[in-house]
């Protein structure tokens, strides 16, 4: 579990530093842009947990409407 969470750090970091040498502004840089790479590859779970809630939400919600639908058709 361990080697698959840094391997995300190391993956998740350099796709932020090369997106972020790609979209920064020329005129005002970032000062730090390799730090905050880092930053955000320690915090990818968070954005994997945080999809995985919303989709858990999302078919709740689809599953609540879809017996309401059936409630409603059988009163």
């Amino acid at each position: 579990m361990l080697y698959a969470y840094l391997g995300g750090w190391v993956v998740t970091s350099i796709l932020a530093v090369a997106i972020s040498q790609r979209l920064r502004p020329a005129v005002d840089p970032a000062p730090h842009p390799r730090i905050l790479a880092l930053v955000a590859g320690a915090a990818w779970p968070v954005l994997v947990v945080a999809l995985a809630q919303a989709g858990a939400v999302a078919v709740a919600t689809e599953m609540l409407h879809r017996d309401e639908t059936v409630l409603s058709y059988e009163s």
